[in-house]
């Protein structure tokens, strides 16, 4: 036998050796198991997005125009940006007129802007409203007319640097004008608002956060660049909308004026109080200023107030909302009442913020009742105490907007805010169809925004 210290020490070796291998196994299998879970675990993870990266844009009436000359159309275009009519003809201009008034931005007369059509005609139209005689006039929308100078009874011209919303020509260039475009002819208004030249935000790198809203669309409302947005062309039942079309529609075509003789009234009739009928204040055989009207209509969202409204505009207001969503480009819109309350009202989230625009853009004075802001200017509201249903009415931040809840608990809602993004400070629109829990997404959206301007 050889020598048992030497094959006991050659034993210990090897144990040792054996011992430290499966140590080396162990913590190699342990380790590697550990890196390889964290690993997972962080590939998991969702994985960041730069923002500007959306294949999808939003259309304006610039976009429009274009559209009209590549089709070779006749059609008008009144451009309030370049203080220009031009008459085209199969795609051409073929005549330009200077532009010597409009109405004023950001106030009751603001011409409107969209797609419309010549309405009617008339050598010397003249204006209850102005109390002024208006030669040549051309009416494409509501109360608002393409006309010469106007003057009083005596041949005296106004002299207004602001029209209440008519566009006014020289006389002889409107008196041309007249003879070349006949009825049903189509007129773009245009106007600077949708052409914003600020700086948009640069790429970077962010998650988005994840909201209960069907679809939504989150977007600069002068730039038109979006930040969020999901299933944007697809058709949702929506509520409470309409009441905004509504008070759009009676703004063009009822009489707003200082005077209280020449201001519209409406009697409420019983046939106007629709459910749920709750609107303090508003009962049959009362009569109320139009404008009036608006303060339970965008504050409280009152059915009785949008109907009034509406029956105020016609026995066929129906058609005259569809007509105005239309010209404001909102052509996936099915509209069934005047409050947006009934079973088979839809509309996309791009509609939607078509319609929040406007409202920015032309009807300001809409969004500021929205959000409290009384207005003396037609005398005192015969409401008060009204319960704002708009969810943001005491952030400062908050520039106005709408929301309403169906029975079923899921919320339309077009909201504006103010909010700083790389420096500039710039005003958000933020549309959510079918949303369970509004003030949480608009939290997160806001949180988002937040984290963009930082």
């Amino acid at each position: 036998m050889k020598n048992p210290r030497h094959f006991r020490n050659t034993l210990i070796i090897i144990l040792q050796i054996a011992t430290i291998a499966a140590f080396l196994v162990y913590g190699y299998v342990f380790t590697n198991k550990f890196i390889t879970g964290k690993v997972n675990a962080f590939l998991s993870l969702p994985l960041p997005v730069e923002i500007p990266q959306i294949n999808f844009k939003l259309k304006n009436l610039w976009d429009k125009r274009a559209e009209l000359i590549n089709d070779k159309d006749s059609f008008l275009e009144i451009n309030l940006k370049e203080m220009v009519v031009r008459l085209y003809k199969d795609g051409n201009p073929i005549k330009e007129y200077p532009i010597r008034v409009k109405g004023k931005e950001d106030d009751w007369g603001e011409t409107p802007s969209g797609l419309f059509s010549i309405k009617g005609r008339e050598a010397s139209h003249f204006s209850s409203l102005g109390s002024v005689f208006m030669p040549y006039s051309l009416r494409f929308q509501g109360n608002y007319y393409v006309h010469g100078l106007p003057y009083y009874s005596d041949g005296s011209l106004t002299g207004a640097d602001f029209s209440s919303g008519c566009v006014n020509l020289a006389t002889e260039d409107a008196k041309e004008l007249f003879q070349l475009v006949p009825v049903n002819f189509p007129v773009l208004v245009l106007e600077n608002d949708y052409q914003d030249s600020k700086t948009q935000v640069q790429s970077i790198t962010l998650t988005p956060p994840d909201l209960s809203a069907q679809s939504y669309l989150v977007a600069d409302l002068d730039n038109s660049q979006i930040f969020m947005l999901k299933n944007p062309e697809i058709i949702y039942p929506v509520i409470g909308m309409n009441k905004l079309l509504t008070g759009i529609s009676a703004s063009e075509l009822l009489r707003l004026s200082f005077d209280p003789n020449l201001i519209d009234k409406v009697v409420i009739s019983q046939k106007m109080l629709l459910p749920p009928g709750d609107t303090a204040g508003l009962t049959a055989g009362k009569r109320f200023t139009f404008f009036d009207l608006y303060y339970p209509l965008l504050i409280e969202h009152s059915n009785d107030a949008s109907e009034a409204l509406a029956l105020r505009l016609g026995r066929n207001y129906l058609s005259i909302l569809k007509e105005r969503a239309n010209s404001l480009g909102m052509s996936h819109t099915t509209l069934i009442d005047s409050y947006g309350g009934g079973q088979g009202n839809f509309s996309t989230s791009e509609d939607l913020f078509y319609l929040l625009r406007y409202l920015f853009n032309n009807r300001l004075w809409m969004l500021n009742i929205s959000k409290g802001q009384v207005y003396n200017d037609f005398g005192p509201s015969q409401f008060s105490n009204l319960g704002n249903k708009n969810l943001f009415g005491n952030d400062p931040d908050f520039a106005g907007g709408f929301t309403e809840t169906d029975s079923a608990g899921l919320s339309t809602s077009a909201f504006v805010f103010k909010t700083r993004l790389q420096g500039n400070e710039r005003y958000i629109g933020i549309v959510l169809i079918g949303s369970s829990n509004v003030l949480n997404d608009v939290g997160a959206i806001r949180s988002y925004l937040g984290a963009i301007g930082a």
